[in-house]
């Protein structure tokens, strides 16, 4: 992902339209299943790409 959350391609560029936030955008080290994480611990990670991606979907 950028900066905007949005996925990239191949080429490195933007997928119109496609975001990831959170652990599935690859932000932490608690795994996809959060099990090697402490509880909590990336909730502001999560918290931060997400609020990354409404800016970016409402700038359109």
């Amino acid at each position: 992902t950028d900066l905007h959350s949005r996925v990239l391609g191949a080429n490195d560029r933007p997928i119109a339209g496609l975001y990831c936030v959170g652990e599935a955008a690859g932000f932490g080290g608690g795994g996809a299943s959060g099990k090697r994480s402490l509880e909590g611990t990336f909730l502001p990670g999560c918290i931060l790409t997400a609020r990354a991606a409404a800016r970016s979907i409402v700038a359109g």
